[in-house]
């Protein structure tokens, strides 16, 4: 559940207790730890990725409410069409292509 939802939850006592027992609570990620997130799924798949996309996707998602989920779906559509092109490098200008995040957004729209 996106941390800008749980104040919502008083209204559901009951259903708090539930929620909570296997709760994890992410809090949001700072620089270095979005580049992690970017960085290192992409070396274990045997990507590269290039250094202003890195860049830019921080950019994007820093101050974005819940930005992991969209990272991830973003990330996701990105490897894909690097892959659908022969690529092994995540590039700036197929970020571009995809239309950012809102673009990757609309898609799954």
């Amino acid at each position: 559940m996106r941390s800008d939802f749980r104040g919502r939850l008083r209204e559901y006592k009951n259903l708090v207790v539930r929620l909570y027992k296997p709760y994890i609570n992410i809090e949001h990620l700072n620089r270095k730890e979005i580049e992690e997130v970017i960085v290192k799924p992409a070396q274990k798949s045997g990507m590269d990725i290039e250094s202003s996309l890195k860049q830019q996707l921080i950019n994007d998602v820093e101050d974005y409410p819940g930005s992991l989920p969209l990272l991830e779906d973003t990330l996701t559509q990105l490897w894909q069409e690097t892959r659908n092109q022969g690529e092994r490098f995540l590039t700036l200008k197929t970020y571009e292509d995809l239309g950012g995040i809102e673009g990757t957004i609309e898609k799954r729209a």
